[in-house]
């Protein structure tokens, strides 16, 4: 089975489900909210969510773009010009060679593209073609920043009709020195029914908020993504932090659309994403 990059990507930009959100607006006004809750945690769950989810779309469209250059094959995506890449291409015969390690290079003073300023290196090695059902790539970061937070921890990501993603100690210094740590657990099931690509997004994610207190993301209900709209169409996520009430995040029943149900303490929140 192969997969194109196209949907992969898609996919993984869909990783966001499992925190609170990705979209900056994605917010509860604070004024609708308990004295008590956790809305630090889920905030903060958001941000390390939104970074580790770049680096993943980050990863699979630059090893796709290169691989398809070494390889000579068709249709490959423009590169990001502001990364300096490395590679080691497998030496076993022509008709299965794959790269099996990049180095995604951007530099010490850092460089802007799509809107985001990298700085330092992303590794990655694997043992198989990208668009081949069970092939592993393996993340390590070297004085890597995204928009001057640095980024820590190893991850690994499993291609197929599901995707499984597992961050290991992740960990996230922003400017003014706040610790995020972060880790998740994720498979994401892909199907292509009536002509639109489905993700479905289940998992677990745990952190420490920069107040260093402890919380768990986990999904109660799959969280379902179409292609061509932007909102989350179902699925329901629980959030739970020590010492106050658990938020319980609704994406509703099926309908693109860009409201949610937040509960917090039995209370429900209308929310705009």
């Amino acid at each position: 089975m192969t997969l194109n990059t196209k949907s992969f990507v898609m996919a993984s930009a869909l990783m966001v489900a499992l925190g609170y959100s990705c979209n900056k607006d994605r917010v509860v006004p604070y004024e609708e909210l308990p004295a008590a809750t956790a809305v630090e945690s889920a905030q903060d769950n958001k941000k390390s969510d939104a970074m580790y989810t770049h680096v993943y779309t980050v990863v699979h469209t630059e090893v796709s773009n290169v691989e398809d250059q070494a390889l000579k094959m068709e249709n490959a995506l423009d590169a990001d010009p502001c990364a300096v890449k490395t590679i080691e291409v497998d030496s076993v015969d022509k008709a299965h060679r794959f790269v099996k390690k990049l180095t995604i290079d951007y530099g010490t003073a850092g460089c802007t593209w799509d809107g985001r300023v990298r700085k330092g290196k992303i590794i990655i090695v694997k043992q198989g073609l990208l668009k081949t059902t069970g092939t592993k790539c393996y993340i390590t970061f070297e004085n890597f920043y995204i928009d001057d937070c640095h980024i820590e921890g190893s991850a690994t990501y499993e291609v197929g009709l599901t995707f499984k993603f597992d961050l290991i100690g992740g960990r996230i210094t922003t400017p003014d020195n706040k610790v995020l740590a972060y880790e998740t657990h994720r498979t994401m099931d892909v199907t292509f029914v009536g002509g639109v690509f489905k993700t479905y997004t289940s998992g677990t994610a745990s952190g420490t908020n920069h107040l260093g207190e402890s919380y768990t993301v986990t999904t109660t209900k799959p969280v379902l993504f179409e292609y061509g709209c932007d909102y989350a169409k179902e699925g329901t996520l629980l959030i739970t932090c020590t010492g106050k009430p658990d938020i319980t995040i609704d994406y509703g029943d099926g309908t693109c659309d860009d409201k949610s149900v937040v509960t917090i303490g039995g209370t429900k929140y209308k929310n705009t994403l």
